[in-house]
């Protein structure tokens, strides 16, 4: 069982932390507001990673997954948002777990959207030798995100390379399996501001293999994430 004593120490210790780690500029808490934030994050990743045993002793792998989502963006918030060195090693550690979804998260530069990476697993062989990424983009902010241009995706690989990956659009055969969704994956024009709006995207990539990846990013209008790839050990 994890200790919440251990959590609460590494608490007061990042609470601390946090007020020397954020940055000068405006797209970064204030002291006073990292260390809520930190409160709010770690009271949330202790409660994560508590239900993630408590629903693997009931067997219900969907509310583990849930849990596991929870923990994993716990972790990436602490962090990217608070610069926290202790939670990037702990999210490898979490994403190294058999039953841990292969999901990798990342904020935009700004801070203004949260972007989601999840690799699909298709049976089809007509899909074979192909990597499909589903990526959905989260607006955290109150203002108005207006974009002209479509998302440029990269994988950044081990060796120094680079692979562009491309949106999948209506001449993609996957698009026939899709279409009865295929208004979700549109991007929009704008995101209204006070909404938390959601869409997703899928991109395709010849797969260079699931352990050559060491990064992937994504120019979305004027806003850009670059993502970690961490290893992950997720079972067929």
């Amino acid at each position: 069982m994890r200790s919440i004593a251990r959590l609460t120490i590494l608490l007061l210790s990042l609470l601390a932390l946090a007020g020397n780690a954020i940055a000068q500029d405006s797209a970064q808490p204030s002291p006073v507001e990292g260390n809520a934030l930190a409160t709010l994050l770690l009271g949330q990743l202790n409660s994560a990673l508590d239900g993630i045993e408590r629903e693997a002793e009931a067997g219900n792998e969907l509310a583990r997954r849930i849990q596991y989502d929870l923990a994993i963006q716990s972790l990436v918030s602490l962090q990217q948002l608070l610069g926290i060195d202790w939670a990037g090693e702990r999210l490898a550690e979490l994403l190294r777990e058999p039953d841990c979804p292969d999901l990798h998260l990342g904020y935009s530069t700004d801070r203004r959207l949260l972007l989601r990476i999840e690799p699909l697993e298709l049976q089809n062989p007509a899909f074979a030798g192909q990597l499909i990424l589903l990526c959905t983009l989260e607006s955290l902010d109150e203002a108005d995100i207006t974009t002209e241009e479509r998302g440029l995706l990269e994988l950044q690989l081990l060796d120094g390379s680079r692979r562009s990956a491309e949106l999948l659009d209506s001449t993609h055969l996957l698009w026939e399996h899709l279409r009865r969704q295929a208004d979700s994956f549109s991007s929009p024009d704008y995101l209204l501001s006070g909404h938390n709006l959601v869409f997703k995207q899928l991109y395709s990539a010849p797969a260079p293999g699931r352990d050559s990846i060491s990064a992937v990013s994504l120019d979305w209008a004027s806003h850009h994430f670059t993502v970690e790839w961490l290893e992950n050990e997720v079972t067929d």
